[in-house]
């Protein structure tokens, strides 16, 4: 009796296991190791250190940056300055970039930070993650699409109009704003569009 019940209560639990299984997506490759930044230094050599390679199954982000660091590291004694795993091509593979401290990468002295309270009124900052979600509601459901000028549209023509309507607004708020004001500004959201 024992026996059946155990045979019984697997059963369930094995088939579950199984489907689980079956639905997960299939393992993402590497589909391009891109590199910028690399004048005066020996591109073939840091390449050839890589322990990863196009045709690659993707390792994950933090492995990517992980193995990344420390291959370039052991070539030019010291780390790249940045490493980008983006997801996905055309074939559904992942695109490494891989920023390297070359003698073409420019330093970049940044402003002190602003100390102000500027900020967008909170229906503006409303307003636009309202139609950011919409955006991302319709990719996930198929219906978006590319104009001529690249903006997203929806299939749906009152949704698109939402959406053009919502950034024309929340953009000419940003436009109207001093720049002085933008500049002081300590904890500012600006979209990205600006």
């Amino acid at each position: 009796m024992t026996k059946r019940v155990t045979t019984v209560c697997a059963a369930p639990l094995i088939a579950f296991l199984c489907v689980a299984a079956l639905a997960q997506d299939p393992p993402r490759r590497i589909g391009s190791i891109d590199f910028y930044g690399y004048a005066g230094l020996n591109l073939e050599q840091i390449r050839s250190a890589l322990p990863l390679h196009v045709g690659d199954q993707f390792p994950g982000p933090f492995e990517t940056l992980e193995a990344v660091n420390k291959a370039v590291s052991s070539v030019i004694g010291r780390p790249p300055a940045g490493v980008s795993p983006v997801c996905c091509d055309a074939q559904g593979n992942y695109m490494i970039y891989i920023g390297l401290p070359g003698t073409s990468i420019k330093h970049i002295e940044f402003n002190p930070a602003p100390r102000g309270n500027t900020h967008f009124p909170p229906e503006i900052v409303e307003l636009y993650k309202q139609t950011m979600d919409a955006g991302s509601a319709s990719v996930l459901k198929g219906n978006a699409r590319e104009d001529r000028l690249r903006y997203g549209l929806d299939r749906e023509p009152s949704r698109t109009f939402l959406t053009y309507g919502s950034h024309l607004e929340v953009a000419s708020y940003a436009y109207q704003m001093p720049k002085q004001m933008l500049r002081t500004a300590a904890t500012v959201w600006i979209p990205w569009w600006t």
